[in-house]
């Protein structure tokens, strides 16, 4: 399972449930600047099938669909467009 976000606040974990099914917990941001560079780069040689993963674009006025959009299981990925 990928869970995805920042938490508001703490988060508690119960570690014996962690333990018994073996659950591996792995933190990473990747908010630095190269980090976008090369995806950039990989977007713009093809590497991602870009028309199969955006599922749905919709103008910024209807942000509140797109994200209700990108809640269902019928969607990969919502942009938003300004």
């Amino acid at each position: 399972m990928v869970v995805v976000g920042v938490p508001v606040g703490d988060v508690t974990i119960p570690l014996p449930i962690v333990q018994d099914h073996q659950i591996r917990i792995q933190g990473a941001a990747t908010y630095l600047p190269e980090d976008y560079a090369t995806s950039i780069a990989i977007l713009q040689a093809g590497g991602v099938p870009v028309d199969e993963v955006v599922t749905a674009t919709l103008p910024l006025d209807d942000v509140a669909e797109a994200f209700a959009l990108s809640g269902t299981a019928d969607q990969v990925k919502v942009l938003v467009r300004p």
